[in-house]
């Protein structure tokens, strides 16, 4: 699991031990001190967390860059001058620490990167005036953007290649969302309503009566 104290401004990652597997000693917030491990970095204000497979992407907002630790605190790899970074998510090429990859927004949602195998940045460029949100789909590894333009909602789905798959537009306007890559549903929330909608089938399922749906997530059954 990994962790950001705001207050102390660092970020942690422990073994998530369970009662019978404790061991005694000194503790840490009730858990053995040696199963925790600091991140090798500060952080002015605020840190998005984004775990992989034995390791975990860093957003470090104010410092404008992104950081990949291993789960010692060790650094693999830090990218600078990512100007006001936005959203980030791990990619799935996860077979190892060194084959982490992620995407991010910045410069205020108007730009897409892509990072991976420790390489400078790819730059994308959106299809659409401001990226809001973005998720990345399981199984196919492609990078879903939910953005808006002229008034209206959109979604791009973009490869490691950094070639637009897909573009919808003229969408209603929606604040997040997340990609169900096994199931290959899309659901969507914001102004009052979530929806579900097929990735290869035009079908969409409402579901009303929230008030201020703010963040969505799901559980696709895969195990």
């Amino acid at each position: 699991a990994w962790v950001f104290d705001r207050a102390q401004r660092r970020v942690y990652s422990f073994r998530l031990v369970s009662e019978s597997n404790s061991v005694s000693g000194e503790e840490v917030n009730g858990l053995p001190a040696e199963d925790i491990s600091e991140v090798d970095a500060s952080f002015a204000e605020s840190a998005i967390l984004s775990a992989t497979k034995s390791a975990c992407w860093i957003g470090d907002v104010i410092g404008e860059r992104v950081l990949l630790v291993a789960e010692d605190g060790s650094r693999l790899g830090e990218w600078t001058d990512l100007e006001d970074l936005g959203h980030l998510v791990a990619g799935t090429a996860s077979t190892g620490p060194l084959q982490a990859e992620s995407w991010a927004l910045v410069r205020s949602g108007t730009s897409l990167i892509y990072i991976a195998n420790t390489s400078m940045p790819a730059q994308l460029d959106l299809p659409f005036d401001t990226g809001i949100d973005l998720d990345v789909d399981a199984v196919t590894g492609h990078c879903w953007v939910l953005g808006r333009a002229a008034g209206a909602g959109a979604l791009a789905t973009f490869d490691r290649e950094g070639r637009t798959i897909l573009l919808w537009e003229e969408l209603p306007l929606m604040d997040t969302f997340t990609v169900d890559g096994v199931n290959r549903h899309l659901w969507l929330a914001g102004s009052g309503e979530i929806w579900k909608t097929a990735i290869d089938e035009d079908e969409v399922v409402r579901l009303t009566g929230f008030g201020q749906p703010v963040f969505v997530d799901i559980d696709s059954g895969a195990r």
